[in-house]
């Protein structure tokens, strides 16, 4: 129980530390851009028979344009050696009201 009580305090003291200095402190964000797949997807082959060096998955990808807007995709995500391609795609679009 004091162990638990000490960790509490310390928390608190940590809290209070870091709220004193927030205003001095600023967020350096970098806008994000490209496209991010989503990462958690179970990769699956295809028949053996057609010899396709390539797996296939269902996932998200967003797309971040240079101006501000983002594409939010639904597919099969097809993985080859070298790069990666979305079919069957289901499309959301989304814009900053307050882009450039």
């Amino acid at each position: 129980m004091v162990g638990s009580i000490i960790r509490k305090v310390d928390l608190g003291v940590v809290c209070c530390c870091a709220l004193a200095l927030a205003p001095s402190l600023t967020a350096q964000v970098a806008t994000p851009t490209g496209a991010w797949r989503q990462m958690n997807v179970t990769w699956k082959k295809p028949p053996a028979e057609l010899d396709l060096k390539e797996r296939y998955a269902e996932s998200a990808v967003l797309y971040f344009s240079p101006a501000h807007r983002f594409v939010l995709l639904y597919g099969t995500v097809i993985r080859g050696p070298a790069s990666e391609a979305i079919s069957g795609v289901m499309v959301v679009l989304f814009t900053s009201e307050h882009g450039s």
